[in-house]
């Protein structure tokens, strides 16, 4: 698992939003592919100061950041005011200290227990990947927020599944969360998948309401970008039914009420440049790059 450099990014952003706090759940231990000086470089470009008076924490437990002088991801959280953190999975593998495979229900004692969740690609790997998804809204509480991270293409990355951005939206929505900002982002190898830029657009599902990906360019893979807000009163089992099979009043009714007040929610579009606000008419909006300049 990895908070790729785009994704440190985003976190920053969010933060920068409304402060993460609490208690965060980390899908696996993360490795962060970015130097001390490159971690410095972007707190700074979004008006940060380390908020972590103690030395830099190198990263010499996860499998990917060997000799690489990687920060850890606890310094990185320790960075944004974050003191501690968990990591789930479904084994113990580079020091996850909760032990559990989410596509088995999770107990009770994890229900609503952190604040902000990070999902980096353990769905596209996995057979349960709805029960997943309930257990990660499970386990988050009233106005705590998720990022989630999935593969919507196979070019190179050879997952089990491909998500749409309606698999996503249309549960949050269903679910009466405050809110779901989808994006696709768009990368030509491996090196960009931890390294970015990514090419962003934001997406505008009720501009198409099935919710199906986009086709990607040739010798381009695409990613799902998610982050949710928790509602007071977001439920976690209800299963959305796609646009062309919501047959009946009543469920349409339901559904569009709850997609109008989430859409209605303030939180931005995160762009690299000038804020843009809706309506919009087309389905996929630019909104520039995610994570320049960090290698």
């Amino acid at each position: 698992m990895a908070l790729a450099a785009p994704i440190c990014e985003l976190i920053i952003h969010e933060h920068c939003y409304r402060p993460i706090v609490g208690n965060p759940l980390f899908v696996g231990r993360q490795t962060v592919p970015l130097s001390p000086q490159i971690h410095e470089r972007l707190l700074a470009r979004h008006g940060l100061r380390n908020a972590y008076a103690g030395p830099v924490e190198l990263d010499n437990e996860t499998r990917y950041s060997e000799g690489k002088g990687y920060i850890s991801d606890r310094y990185f959280m320790r960075s944004i005011g974050v003191d501690r953190f968990h990591a789930m999975d479904v084994t113990d593998y580079e020091g996850a200290d909760i032990v559990h495979d989410l596509g088995y229900p999770v107990g009770d004692e994890h229900r609503q227990a952190f604040d902000f969740i990070y999902n980096g690609g353990c769905f596209d790997n996995m057979f349960n990947a709805g029960v997943a998804m309930m257990n990660l809204s499970k386990m988050l509480r009233p106005g705590g927020r998720m990022i989630c991270l999935e593969s919507a293409s196979s070019w190179w990355n050879n997952p089990y599944l491909i998500f749409s951005p309606g698999w996503f939206h249309d549960y949050f929505v269903m679910n009466g969360y405050a809110d779901c900002k989808t994006y696709i982002a768009y990368l030509s190898d491996g090196h960009q998948l931890w390294h970015g830029p990514w090419k962003m657009s934001y997406v505008n599902v009720p501009a198409h309401p099935n919710g199906g990906p986009p086709d990607p360019p040739p010798d381009v893979h695409l990613l799902i970008v998610v982050v949710a807000e928790k509602g007071p009163a977001s439920t976690d089992d209800q299963q959305p039914v796609q646009a062309v099979y919501r047959v009946g009043d009543a469920i349409n009714a339901a559904y569009n009420e709850r997609q109008t007040a989430l859409l209605a929610h303030p939180r931005p579009i995160y762009t690299d440049g000038r804020p843009i606000k809706p309506p919009f008419n087309d389905y996929l909006i630019p909104v520039g790059q995610l994570g320049r300049d960090l290698v």
